[in-house]
C-alpha cells in the first residue's frame, strides 16, 4: 500500500539501496532516485562524472544537495542550523 507511510518509506529506502548497489556512486544513486535511472545512465553516457553543478534537472540538482548537506549534518552531528 503506497499510500502506508512505512510501507511507502521502507520502499523508498529498499529502492535507494539498490541505486547505490548498481552505481556503487552516492551522487548518482540520489540523483536517480529523484530523476530516474535512465536519465542518469544518460547523463554518464554523456560524460557526467557526478558532479553536483552539472545535474540537467534544477529540481534533481536541488534535492542532490539537500540529501548531500543532510547527510553531512548527520555525520558531523551538526543539528543548530538544520
Amino acid at each position: 500500500d503506497s499510500y502506508n507511510p512505512y510501507e511507502n518509506m521502507r520502499r523508498g529506502i529498499e529502492y535507494l539501496a539498490e541505486l547505490k548497489k548498481m552505481y556503487n556512486n552516492d551522487i548518482f544513486a540520489y540523483a536517480a532516485y529523484n530523476a530516474g535511472f535512465a536519465n542518469v545512465d544518460n547523463w554518464v553516457e554523456n560524460g557526467w562524472k557526478g558532479e553536483i553543478d552539472k545535474i540537467q534537472y534544477p529540481e534533481t540538482k536541488k534535492f542532490v544537495e539537500s540529501v548531500t548537506l543532510s547527510l553531512k549534518k548527520i555525520k558531523e552531528n551538526d543539528w543548530e542550523d538544520y
